[in-house]
C-alpha cells in the first residue's frame, strides 16, 4: 500500500471509537502516508456551537498555543451536547462490552450533529460491542448494572444512550 484511508478531523483525533490519532501515529511509524477523510464529520462539523466557531476563527496556522486551543475548543465542543465531555468517572467501566466512556460519547457526539440520527459514530459502537462481547447490537442484550466509583447507579444513562445509539444505528 503506498498510502492509507483514514477518518480525521478535530473531533475524532482523540475519540475513544475512532481513535483517528492513534492510527496516523501507527501509519506514520510504518512510513505510509495517510490521506483524511471525514474532515468536517460528515457535514456534522459545519454547524458547530457559535462559541465553537468563533474560536475556530480566531485562529491561523496552527502553533503550540493553538494546538492547545484546539483541544479547548475540542472540549468545548462536546460540552455542548447533553452528557458533555467529562468522561472521567465511567473511565473503566463495561456496559454490554463497550467502555462506557465510547457509548456516552458516542450519544453525545450524535446529539451535537444537525441530524442526530445521521452519525457514524453509533456504527463505531455497533461494531465495538460485535467485536468485544460477541453480542448482536439488535438482539437482546443481557441485563447489567453499571455503578461508578462512589457507589451511584449511572445504568439507566448508559442504557437509555445505547437504546437511542441502537435505534439509529445503520
Amino acid at each position: 500500500m503506498e498510502f492509507v484511508q483514514i477518518p480525521f478531523n478535530y473531533i475524532d483525533a482523540e475519540s475513544e471509537l475512532v481513535q483517528a490519532m492513534q492510527a496516523y501515529e501507527v501509519i506514520r511509524k510504518h512510513g505510509k502516508l495517510a490521506v483524511f477523510m471525514e474532515p468536517v464529520k460528515g457535514g456534522g462539523l459545519s454547524m458547530v456551537p457559535a462559541a465553537v466557531e468563533q474560536r475556530l476563527k480566531e485562529m491561523d496556522p496552527l502553533s503550540e498555543g493553538e494546538i492547545k486551543q484546539f483541544h479547548e475548543i475540542v472540549r468545548l465542543y462536546k460540552d455542548a451536547g447533553p452528557i458533555g465531555a467529562d468522561l472521567e468517572k465511567y473511565r473503566g467501566l463495561i456496559y454490554h462490552g463497550a467502555p462506557v466512556t465510547a457509548i456516552l460519547e458516542a450519544y453525545n457526539m450524535c446529539q451535537l450533529q444537525p441530524d442526530p440520527g445521521f452519525s457514524d459514530d453509533n456504527n463505531y459502537l455497533k461494531n465495538t460491542v460485535a467485536e468485544e462481547a460477541h453480542l448482536d447490537f439488535f438482539g437482546e442484550l443481557p441485563e447489567e448494572k453499571v455503578v461508578l466509583a462512589d457507589g451511584t447507579d449511572v445504568t439507566e444513562v448508559v442504557k437509555g444512550a445505547e437504546i437511542w445509539l441502537i435505534e439509529h444505528s445503520f
